[in-house]
């Protein structure tokens, strides 16, 4: 996520970068959020801004 996120455009002739997310979903009882795995600077940054109140 932080190498795409440095290199921000591809152009036609680069290879891709290797970003792949992986997202599940199933059915559950509300409960407490939890950060189960992080690691770039770009998903902590998201985290952050996601988990802050609104003020």
């Amino acid at each position: 996520m932080d190498a795409g996120r440095r290199k921000n455009v591809r152009e036609d002739d680069e290879a891709q970068t290797d970003d792949r997310y992986l997202l599940q979903f199933w059915p559950a009882p509300p409960e407490p959020a939890r950060l189960l795995k992080q690691t770039s600077r770009a998903a902590a940054s998201w985290h952050d801004f996601a988990t802050s109140p609104v003020g």
